[in-house]
């Protein structure tokens, strides 16, 4: 299984939480959307103590460019 693929399987874990599926709630989906960022962040930089550091740099470079900006 790729990384791709194991990213997709769990979105769709994160998504039907979100709708409410199994009990969950939107809330349950976040958090699991956030953890899967926060790994995805550690797989591509590692080290100690720069958790928050990376998290936001996977967003600042991989989100999408059409989303609106806050």
């Amino acid at each position: 299984m790729t990384l791709t693929n194991e990213v997709e399987r769990k979105l769709k874990v994160a998504e039907a939480l979100a709708e409410g599926q199994c009990g969950g709630s939107y809330a349950d989906g976040c958090i699991l959307l956030s953890c899967i960022i926060s790994g995805i962040a550690a797989d591509l930089w590692s080290g100690k103590g720069i958790d928050p550091k990376r998290f936001i740099e996977v967003w600042a470079r991989y989100a999408d460019e059409s989303l609106p900006r806050f």
